[in-house]
């Protein structure tokens, strides 16, 4: 067995926070290595990167043999598990259990409360193996005459560490995780914030062609769609005869803006028009809506029906529109 550290416990109610405690470190040639008496405290401080065997009292885990017939070891354990359910005071699963499956059969079992506080201040130190054994499943207990027997002899191939390995692999597991679960965290949380920031944005481009519509258009009791609305206002003015000299140009612009290119009906951040020009400024440039070959075709077909369209050159999100001479002429 590997170098290890043995702890000689008391019973674990008596065990307190100055209390010295026998241990001795034993190494791979089950020689003695270092020994002596220390608070468990200082002991798990001093020795924290060994595995640890800690030596149960009497009382605080009970040995006892049970009759059973020759089985084959499939069927010792449902054999055991059985027996040993009539002698137990609580349910079998409030116990932690060890036994070798040799004949005679001697079964070592405790109470897990009971050995929950020493399995969690061994953990917090640091030790990963642990190994509980009761003191009566060694082959020699100590007795008067043999006080020193237990640091030496062979150890049974019991444990009743039943923490042992949720607390032992719980951290391990979760440094792996931790990680990539705090990166997702944060690129979740960075596009919600995102997701947010674009619709305050979308918002207030909405609320600022609202405006700039019902300011131009006070009538108009809701605006949802402004270039389409501002089309329909300026085609009811003309019907009541309430347009201006320049509303006929500007009616017919709109309308020939929405026909070549539907794209920009939800695009319009503001217009303005004047000397026969309508300058739209998009909430995109034009680059993002329509391919270049798709830009170039509009222009052309549009340009057949008198309808001229360029960017700004002062401003990528910008467009021009205009009426041809001879389509005004017309």
């Amino acid at each position: 067995m590997r170098t290890h550290l043995r702890l000689l416990l008391p019973r674990l109610s008596l065990v307190t926070k100055d209390a010295p405690i026998a241990f001795a470190v034993i190494n791979y040639r089950q020689q003695v290595q270092q020994e002596g008496e220390m608070p468990l405290a200082l002991i798990l401080q001093t020795f924290a990167h060994l595995p640890a065997v800690c030596l149960l009292a009497e009382g605080d885990a009970v040995t006892a043999e049970l009759e059973l017939p020759p089985l084959k070891k499939s069927q010792l354990h449902t054999a055991v598990r059985s027996r040993l359910q009539t002698m137990l005071l609580h349910p079998y699963e409030h116990y932690a259990t060890s036994y070798l499956p040799q004949y005679p059969i001697y079964v070592h079992w405790a109470l897990k409360k009971t050995l929950s506080p020493l399995l969690q201040q061994l953990h917090n130190a640091g030790i990963q193996r642990i190994q509980l054994i009761p003191i009566t499943a060694l082959p020699h207990p100590p007795s008067q005459s043999d006080q020193n027997g237990w640091k030496t002899q062979a150890l049974p191939k019991l444990n009743l560490g039943f923490m042992l390995d949720s607390h032992a692999k719980t951290p391990a597991v979760w440094s792996w995780f931790k990680w990539p679960i705090y990166a997702a965290c944060i690129g979740w949380a960075s596009l919600i914030l995102l997701n947010q920031k674009k619709t305050q944005q979308l918002q207030v481009t909405q609320q600022e062609n609202a405006l700039l519509v019902k300011h131009i258009f006070p009538n108009i009791p809701l605006v949802l769609n402004p270039l389409a609305q501002a089309k329909q206002a300026l085609l009811q003015q003309q019907e009541h005869a309430q347009t201006t000299q320049n509303t006929p140009d500007l009616t017919k612009l709109l309308t020939q803006v929405n026909l070549f290119i539907p794209e920009l009906s939800d695009q319009v951040r503001s217009m303005h028009y004047e000397k026969n020009q309508l300058q739209l400024v998009l909430i995109e440039p034009i680059s993002q809506l329509l391919s270049t070959d798709d830009w170039q075709a509009r222009q052309k077909e549009a340009l057949l029906h008198h309808l001229k369209i360029e960017k700004d050159e002062t401003d990528q999100a910008a467009l021009w529109a205009a009426i041809t001479p001879e389509a005004t002429h017309e």
